[in-house]
């Protein structure tokens, strides 16, 4: 952390991340600015932006961090806010937070009953997905101060009634939904159908930094199975343990690799298209239950098949990452952490089980590496 510490922001999204909140830097600015605006504090804007996808649950040394870092990100706003400059887009930021909030309250309140993405009518779902990350995007374009940034505000302020209709239209379409029958849905979920959308991933495991992480797509057809295994050859883990994916609060496992799914979903037969996935959207991968290494997968981008070309709407392909990923049964963050420790100082400083440890992790290991053509052939078997 000490590095980023002239970077508030970037700590604050790294901890929001590590912490799978569906919240980031960009929106929590804007709530506080919005607080700015209104004659209110830092508390305010921290109740606000944190009511609607509950509270942050951290440990005391993420809560010690982020609360650090907000208040620093807090100054650098406060220090250069111009409330008169602001007028013109405070109305339209309030529209647009509040629009974010209800869908999100929404989204709370199918998990809260304990509906699962395959009981709600996909099409309406990623419409609403749609709608999110047009709203996100507005937000964000509320700090722009160019051209292009201008005109996306005008327009958000010519149709943003229409947005909110849409919104509102298209929850109501799904609560009319819920309790109907929804076999016809689930069949057409099924991993032998065509892909309905493609997804751009960033996959990034947590409690490492400088972070470790991998952006893949993949079409929309392939189940959680097939998304772990193309998880485990992008971070070049070995499949050699458990895993589970956690996805609005549902856990997802292999039955073959458990006697009682105990709760658990099936993830050889749920898809990605099943899952009604909205951008911005944060999953959580964990491998190996006794290192704990989880990971944080944010859907970056989901793209209509229809409008993609043929390699996109049928192949996996890794599009970018950084750094190598840890070796095996290391001993988790911390013990890979002692891992690098150890790589920076002189053999002769080392006692008899420090070298014995850096002769198990191999003198060729670089955790600086990484080779995306590499990847990118192993992916070429899916």
């Amino acid at each position: 952390m000490a590095e980023s510490a002239g970077n508030p922001r970037g700590i604050v999204d790294a901890i929001l991340e590590d912490l799978g909140s569906m919240v980031d830097s960009g929106e929590l600015i804007a709530y506080m600015k919005r607080a700015l605006h209104s004659g209110q504090g830092l508390d305010d804007a921290l109740e606000d932006c944190f009511r609607a996808p509950g509270p942050i649950q951290a440990n005391a040394r993420q809560a010690a961090d982020f609360r650090a870092a907000v208040r620093r990100l807090w100054d650098q706003i406060e220090a250069g806010y111009d409330r008169g400059g602001d007028e013109r887009v405070a109305a339209l930021r309030d529209q647009l937070l509040s629009l974010i909030q209800r869908q999100t309250d929404w989204i709370r309140s199918l998990d809260q009953r304990g509906l699962q993405p395959r009981q709600l009518p996909r099409q309406q779902m990623q419409q609403l997905g749609q709608l999110s990350g047009m709203l996100n995007a507005s937000l964000e374009a509320l700090e722009r101060d160019d051209s292009a940034g201008k005109a996306q505000i005008d327009a958000m302020m010519e149709t943003l009634d229409h947005v909110a209709a849409a919104m509102r239209n298209l929850i109501e379409e799904v609560e009319a939904h819920i309790g109907s029958d929804s076999q016809k849905q689930s069949d057409n979920n099924s991993p032998d159908a065509e892909p309905e959308s493609i997804f751009v991933l960033k996959v990034t495991l947590q409690d490492i930094r400088p972070p470790i992480w991998r952006r893949v797509r993949v079409p929309g057809n392939y189940t959680l199975y097939e998304l772990h295994m193309i998880i485990q050859d992008v971070m070049e883990w070995e499949d050699y343990h458990l895993h589970a994916f956690r996805i609005n609060g549902v856990n997802f496992m292999d039955p073959e690799q458990v006697d009682d799914l105990d709760g658990a979903e099936d993830e050889t037969v749920v898809t990605l298209d099943a899952l009604m996935l909205r951008q911005k959207q944060k999953l959580s991968y964990t491998y190996d239950f006794g290192d704990n290494w989880r990971h944080t997968i944010m859907v970056e981008q989901i793209v209509p098949a229809v409008d993609a070309d043929e390699d996109e709407r049928y192949s996996v392909r890794c599009l970018a990452g950084r750094r190598a990923c840890p070796p095996e049964d290391c001993g988790g963050p911390w013990g890979y952490a002692d891992l690098l420790e150890l790589l920076q100082r002189p053999e002769a400083e080392l006692d008899s089980d420090e070298a014995e440890r850096l002769e198990w992790l191999g003198e060729s290991f670089d955790p600086e590496a990484f080779d995306l053509q590499e990847i990118n052939d192993t992916l070429d078997e899916y």
